[in-house]
């Protein structure tokens, strides 16, 4: 019972980053200097905070195998921002996982790379498609 209360509270977590994140893009808009949004950049660095809390407290399971929800956040970051995000938080995430040296690194650090691999693909996709990401298309 008490692993399933740690796994459901660290998915509440997740969604109260994505909340944040939320109102951050919504409500503090980033206003646009020439031809540049700051937004995909400030999200980027959002996101990176996020994961870099996610990593330092990830949910033990039973078998003392730590989990964490970075995947999820590199996903909803390269989905819901774009390419720029997906790199910047990508990037940091990879330099971040690895200054820290614990045991499992060279694994996260090639599922860091992986994931970022398969996201730009899916937005390259989605892009040479002319489609949009959105939760009817994900759903239905």
């Amino acid at each position: 019972m008490e692993q399933i209360m740690g796994l459901i509270s660290k998915a509440s977590v997740i969604l109260a980053f994505v909340f944040i994140s939320t109102l951050i893009g919504k409500n503090f808009i980033v206003t646009k200097s020439r031809k540049w949004d700051y937004t995909p950049f400030v999200q980027g660095i959002i996101f990176t905070l996020f994961i870099l809390i996610d990593i330092q407290t990830p949910f033990v399971g039973s078998n003392n195998i730590s989990y964490d929800a970075r995947e999820v956040l590199f996903n909803l970051a390269a989905a819901g921002y774009g390419p720029i995000t997906a790199t910047i938080t990508a990037g940091s995430t990879f330099v971040i996982r690895w200054l820290r040296g614990t045991k499992g690194t060279e694994i996260a650090l090639w599922g860091i790379a992986l994931v970022y691999f398969l996201e730009m693909a899916f937005i390259f996709v989605l892009r040479r498609r002319k489609l949009s990401f959105n939760a009817v298309r994900v759903f239905f």
